[in-house]
């Protein structure tokens, strides 16, 4: 499902994610709420280690 951003106010923008943990994924989100084209990248699963400390 596509996401529907509450405000456009950053629609010009392009923010690429490289956060795994904690404020980042919120700090992003939050952007994307207002409206910027986040792209999110993600560590291939093989080179994930243990999260259960933040990362």
């Amino acid at each position: 499902m596509p996401h529907m951003p509450a405000s456009s106010a950053l629609q010009r923008f392009r923010v690429v994610d490289l956060t795994q943990v904690r404020a980042g994924p919120t700090a992003c989100r939050q952007l994307a709420d207002w409206g910027a084209d986040v792209i999110q990248v993600q560590m291939p699963e093989h080179m994930r280690g243990d999260d259960t400390l933040g990362g």
